[in-house]
């Protein structure tokens, strides 16, 4: 591992206590770690200790400590999770965890809950109690519920079987619609889905919760909120819900900051380009991620920054738009913890930027004397926009991670003339927005599979609403070409 050098995990440890080894100048020193206490405090002032604890991120640490957060279970898109997926995890025993927790059934205070009786609804019981594991999930780090895996009795506990959940796929539809109505106020993003095992209607059922940006939650019934601690779900005290207010308002207000300073950057680039005799005009789309992900070498990596796809948009049999960004990029250098695509190294006209904490922009401008935007231009920047991020979370292993989307058009004059290419290619000035530069409302990107159309098409409106024409085509097909 890079920047580690004398530091090792014992491997005849067990997972649930590894040994973190590193050499004092005068002997070899291990002390055990968990995965509630990485490293300890009486050992983090160690020089090699200390650069380990920056340098490593936390994924990284939770492997070495048995913790395998990119099992194809936790870093697979939910619908694409199945039954092999489930066995990867038992056969690697893996722990619970800050970001991991197993039940071998619904929770009963005695004997066992209706629903395995042929019951068509879940008990009180065992609803409040897996609602309460999820409300912990979504106040703390996000994570993944597991039912119908069995567990050992150390501690903490490893996934050792599976004690299949009957009508499995009945029981996660039950659950999304507990999680909906029984939430205060109600948690952005929740994937539930049922894993069939045996080809009889029983399996398991994995819910996968993110970190909430609207944090705190809490539990209709009794009002309590939940937050996780290690492998324990415990109630949160009053100081406690006050300091994850506070903290989760923070977050929102680094989002604005970070947006309000690609804004601002984005501007000044436009109008580094324009002269006495030319005019710039552009677009951007910046994504920033809503929960912490993070990727260390982005540099000539495609699978975080692809290159620039043509997307053919239909609109029916009747009616087809080309989203394209009219330039190629190839120019590709490195930047503080991120990586830069642009067109030219004098005067790009394209910018294609990806950071490690899972910011992703695309910059377009062009600089002439009669410049305009065309509306294929801005969709194409859009477009790539959101399939960049959606390859960022993917490589991530975080493929459901929401992300914040805004995009805007500028120009050095005063307004933004936006021309509209017709279906054979006839040009028609679209119109002029109001003001320059124009910044359009803030989207959520999430599901890019169910959502890439709405989002487009919520888009295209709010281009032409601001031209101050009427848009109310529906986007049958998205596909998208090198």
């Amino acid at each position: 591992m890079e920047g580690t050098e004398g530091l090792s995990f014992n491997p005849s440890v067990p997972p649930p206590s590894p040994l973190l080894s590193y050499w004092d100048g005068i002997q070899d020193i291990q002390v055990r770690c968990s995965t509630e206490h990485l490293v300890r405090p009486d050992v983090r002032s160690h020089p090699r200790i200390a650069l380990f604890c920056v340098s490593c991120r936390l994924d990284k640490i939770r492997r070495l400590c048995g913790v395998n957060s990119m099992l194809p279970i936790f870093s697979k898109p939910l619908i694409e999770v199945e039954a092999s997926d489930v066995l990867d995890l038992i056969r690697e025993q893996h722990p619970e965890t800050d970001l991991v927790e197993f039940k071998e059934a619904l929770p009963c205070k005695k004997g066992q809950d209706n629903w395995y009786s042929g019951s068509d609804s879940i008990g009180e019981y065992a609803r409040n109690q897996l609602v309460a594991e999820i409300i912990a999930f979504a106040n703390a780090h996000g994570g993944h519920l597991l039912l119908g895996v069995a567990e050992s009795h150390d501690h903490p506990s490893r996934a050792i079987g599976t004690k299949y959940v009957p009508r499995c796929v009945d029981l996660a539809e039950r659950l999304k619609l507990q999680i909906r109505d029984c939430v205060e106020p109600t948690i952005p993003i929740v994937g539930v889905r049922a894993i069939e095992m045996n080809g009889a209607g029983d399996g398991i059922v994995l819910v996968r919760v993110l970190q909430s940006r609207v944090a705190p939650h809490r539990l209709r019934a009794n009002k309590e909120c939940y937050f996780r601690h290690a492998d324990r779900t415990e109630t949160m005290t009053m100081r406690d819900i006050q300091d994850l207010t506070i903290q989760r308002s923070a977050a929102g207000q680094h989002l604005d900051k970070v947006l309000a300073d690609r804004d601002l950057r984005f501007q000044e680039w436009i109008r580094a380009s324009s002269t006495t005799n030319r005019v710039s005009v552009g677009c951007r789309v910046s994504l920033v991620p809503t929960a912490d992900i993070y990727v260390q070498h982005v540099y000539r990596n495609h699978a975080v920054l692809p290159y620039l796809h043509h997307f053919d948009i239909e609109f029916g049999s009747e009616s087809k738009l080309e989203g394209q960004i009219p330039s190629t990029v190839h120019d590709e250098r490195p930047i503080v913890r991120g990586t830069r695509r642009m067109d030219s190294s004098q005067q790009p006209s394209v910018i294609q930027e990806v950071h490690c904490s899972g910011l992703v922009e695309i910059c377009f401008r062009e600089s002439k004397e009669d410049a305009k935007l065309y509306d294929s231009w801005i969709l194409g920047v859009f477009c790539n926009g959101i399939l960049m991020a959606d390859s960022f979370r993917k490589a991530a292993g975080a493929p459901d991670v929401e992300y914040a989307l805004e995009f805007q058009v500028a120009a050095t004059t005063t307004t933004v003339p936006i021309t509209s290419i017709g279906r054979f290619r006839q040009f028609a000035l679209l119109g002029t927005p109001p003001s320059s530069p124009c910044l359009y409302p803030r989207l959520s990107l999430g599901d890019f599979s169910r959502e890439h159309k709405s989002l487009i098409e919520i888009a295209m409106t709010d281009i032409w609403n601001s031209c101050s024409m009427p848009f109310s085509k529906k986007i049958t097909m998205v596909s998208w070409r090198t």
